[in-house]
């Protein structure tokens, strides 16, 4: 993975969130592209693929702002999270044009636990609003507090 980006999956390897930096400027704030992606695994609802995968979701949003230091409550957040399995949300982005939430931590509508949580994106905007969650593991959140800290490093303020 580039020093430019990092990602959460899913457990499952079906779905995953992509965050790339497409900007960041003299102070070190960041411009994301994020972009969301999500399989399903249904014979009959796919006409295409033998074994039933299919994309399900592709979204992509050109440029939402997260700066540093809500990126370095975020990483502070998974790296307690793989030592406690504590819940937690942050507010990724803020602004008027995007309101953006990451939340790792149980869904009644879904099978989860504390060291199986979902991770949740809310995304709130003037012309666009969703929410997308899969359930993620360890490993999940490990590997994207290493790639965030690795954009970090390469990005300093």
């Amino acid at each position: 993975m580039a020093l430019n980006q990092w990602s959460i999956p899913s457990n499952s390897g079906r779905n995953h969130i992509l965050f790339q930096v497409t900007h960041c400027d003299e102070i070190g704030e960041f411009e994301y592209a994020v972009e969301l992606h999500g399989m399903s695994c249904d014979p009959d609802r796919s006409l295409t693929s033998p074994t039933g995968a299919a994309e399900n979701f592709h979204i992509r949003l050109y440029s939402v702002p997260i700066s540093r230091s809500v990126c370095g409550e975020l990483l502070d957040r998974l790296q307690q999270w793989l030592d406690k399995q504590d819940p937690f949300v942050v507010a990724l982005a803020t602004g008027p044009e995007h309101k953006m939430e990451l939340e790792v931590g149980p869904r009644d509508d879904l099978l989860t636990n504390s060291e199986k949580p979902a991770l949740t994106i809310l995304h709130n905007a003037p012309s666009c609003r969703f929410e997308v969650y899969f359930v993620v593991d360890p490993t999940c959140i490990l590997q994207a507090a290493e790639q965030l800290q690795q954009v970090l490093a390469n990005h300093p303020s």
